[in-house]
């Protein structure tokens, strides 16, 4: 065991005790690269065993816990135990109850991965509040290609904050902001920020509001 190298425990219906349990076998995997746990409920405790694990996980580059009703808290635990994962690549929050609290620790601690390149934090009831500190966070980032924020209610702020960010994340080849009440406006906005965006192949952007429209874009293959 102390060997493996990818783990991948996606849908096994563990919750949180079989979480728990799992996060003290990860603590003898020091070579684990890749995790997954996508669709097990695991809950804010079955997340905070498994942030406590990070410690161990110095070489993670794959971290996937979507889908698994994590709260506020067990996302703040994950996004404290980002420190001890420098070398993350991939990581997979989408689908959680991570709320702005939440999403305003993830960017606090950003910084710690600097190597990131994905990031998905679809449908995790984040607001203009945590989508603007995010966006601010993964600006500083420099490696980041593909970002998933669709089904956040983000709106007007949000869709400032995205307008506003874009240009920084030089690499960016894929953006999903579908379903984020942003308006004709932001949306509006959002476009003309792409502008000079020579790496940025795909764009899902609208849908969500009244008036708003719904656009996917390839922009050039």
């Amino acid at each position: 065991m102390p060997e493996l190298s990818e783990l991948d425990m996606s849908v096994n219906c563990l919750g949180a005790s079989g979480a728990i349990s799992m996060a003290e076998s990860l603590h003898h995997m020091s070579r684990l690269v890749v995790f997954k746990a996508n669709s097990n409920h695991i809950g804010d405790d079955g997340a905070r065993a498994l942030a406590e694990s990070l410690v161990n996980l110095r070489n993670l580059v794959v971290f996937d816990v979507g889908v698994n009703h994590i709260g506020t808290d067990g996302v703040i635990a994950i996004a404290e135990g980002l420190r001890h994962v420098p070398g993350l690549s991939v990581l997979n929050l989408g689908n959680n109850g991570m709320r702005d609290e939440g999403a305003q620790a993830l960017a606090r601690n950003l910084y710690h991965v600097p190597r990131l390149s994905e990031l998905d934090v679809h449908s995790s009831n984040i607001q203009g509040n945590g989508f603007t500190a995010l966006m601010e966070s993964v600006g500083n980032l420099r490696y980041v290609f593909f970002l998933h924020v669709s089904d956040n209610y983000i709106g007007a702020a949000g869709a400032k904050a995205l307008a506003e960010n874009l240009h920084r994340i030089k690499h960016l080849a894929k953006l999903d902001v579908e379903y984020t009440n942003m308006g004709a406006v932001g949306i509006l906005a959002g476009l003309r920020s792409l502008r000079n965006m020579s790496n940025l192949c795909w764009v899902g952007i609208g849908k969500g509001s009244s008036g708003e429209g719904s656009m996917m874009l390839g922009l050039h293959s």
